[in-house]
C-alpha cells in the first residue's frame, strides 16, 4: 500500500468521527499540497523513521506556491501530525509494525512577535469614525475592541446570544469556511474553537445601548449583517476594516488587533488576568501574560519595600 493510500483511507474513517470540518481541510489541504505528489508515492512498508525526518527537513527548505516563502512552521508541524495520525491507523489495522514518525520532531518555531494594539488615538479615530458612519454592518469592529470577541464569532452572532436586559452576549459558535457538496468555499456557523472559548462575556452599558438600538432596526436573526440582510461575514467584515484604516490614514493592523487593543486597555485599567483569560475565551490564564507580557507593569519599589517577617 502506497502512503497517499493510506491517507485516503485514513481520511475517510476520519470523516466519519466528531472531527470539524475545518480540521479535515487543513489536513486535506496539507496531503494535497505537500504530501501527495512526493512521499504519497512511497510504499508505507519502505518509509523509516530517516525517511521522514529527512522529508521534514527538506519540508523547512520548501517554498510555498502562494507566498513563494519558506513554509511556516506551523504548515510543516501540520504535516507531521498528518503524517503521525495516519501511520498510528496503520499499525492499529496491522498494516505496518510500528510508526516510523513517532520519534520525528517538529521544528522549533520563531519567536512570535508581541502583540500589537492600537494607540487611544488610532482607537478613538476609529470608534469617531465607525459611529458617524452609521453602518450597523460595521459596528462588530467596535464590539470587538470593548469585547476582545473573535471576528469568527463576532459575525456568528444572532440576537438569541444577546442578553440586553442583563448586558451580555454569550459565545456559542462561529463562522468558518467550508467546501459545499459542489466543491465552492463558504461560510458556515460552527461550534466554538474550543470548551474555553464558549463563554459569556459582560457589555460596558454603551454598547448595550448601541446594540439595543442596532435590534430595533434589524430584520434579522443575526447581529450584523450586509445590506441585503444576509448575515455578514469575516472576509467582507475584514476588507471594511481595511478601508478603514486607510480612509484614516492608521498603520495597517489585523483585524485581531483589535482584539489586542481590548486585552491592553483591559490591563492598563487593573482587569485581573483570570477575568481577563475568561473573556478573551482563553483555556489558561498563564497565556494572557505570555501574550501580554509587555503590557504587565511591575511595580519594582512596592517589590524592594517588603519586608522579612520570619528571624534571619
Amino acid at each position: 500500500m502506497k502512503l497517499n493510500e493510506l491517507l485516503s483511507e485514513w481520511l475517510t474513517v476520519h470523516r466519519e468521527e466528531e472531527i470539524k470540518p475545518q480540521t479535515i481541510i487543513r489536513y486535506e489541504c496539507c496531503i494535497n499540497n505537500y504530501i501527495k505528489d512526493s512521499l504519497g508515492e512511497e510504499e508505507i512498508r519502505n518509509i523509516t523513521k530517516k525517511t521522514v525526518q529527512g522529508y521534514v527537513e527538506g519540508l523547512k527548505q520548501t517554498l510555498g506556491e502562494r507566498t513563494e516563502k519558506e513554509l511556516s512552521t506551523s504548515s510543516v508541524r501540520c504535516v507531521l501530525a498528518v503524517l503521525k495520525l495516519a501511520f498510528d491507523y496503520a499499525v492499529e489495522n496491522d498494516l505496518i509494525p510500528t510508526n516510523p514518525a513517532k520519534r520525528v520532531f517538529a521544528p522549533f518555531g520563531k519567536e512570535k512577535k508581541a502583540a500589537e494594539s492600537f494607540t487611544l488615538d488610532e482607537q478613538k479615530a476609529i470608534e469617531s469614525y465607525v459611529l458617524s458612519e452609521g453602518v450597523d454592518g460595521n459596528y462588530g469592529i467596535l464590539l470587538s475592541l470593548y469585547t476582545g470577541i473573535r471576528i469568527g464569532e463576532l459575525v456568528a452572532l444572532t440576537w438569541d446570544d444577546v442578553n440586553l436586559e442583563y448586558g451580555s452576549i454569550s459565545v456559542t459558535k462561529t463562522q468558518t469556511v467550508n467546501k459545499d457538496d459542489s466543491g465552492h468555499w463558504k461560510p458556515e456557523d460552527g461550534t466554538p474553537r474550543s470548551e474555553a472559548s464558549g463563554r459569556i462575556i459582560p457589555l460596558p452599558q454603551f454598547v448595550v445601548e448601541d446594540l439595543q438600538a442596532i435590534k430595533e432596526r434589524s430584520k434579522s436573526s443575526y447581529v450584523f449583517t450586509l445590506p441585503s440582510g444576509n448575515p455578514m461575514n469575516a472576509k467582507i467584515l475584514r476588507w471594511r476594516f481595511e478601508q478603514i484604516l486607510i480612509k484614516l490614514e492608521i498603520r495597517k493592523l489585523s483585524f485581531n488587533s483589535l482584539r489586542h487593543s481590548f486585552a491592553t486597555r483591559a490591563i492598563d485599567s487593573g482587569m485581573d488576568v483570570v477575568t481577563l483569560s475568561e473573556i478573551l475565551g482563553h483555556a489558561e490564564a498563564g497565556n494572557i501574560i505570555n501574550i501580554y507580557k509587555e503590557s504587565f507593569k511591575f511595580n519594582k519599589e512596592a517589590m524592594t519595600s517588603l519586608k522579612r517577617i520570619g528571624n534571619k
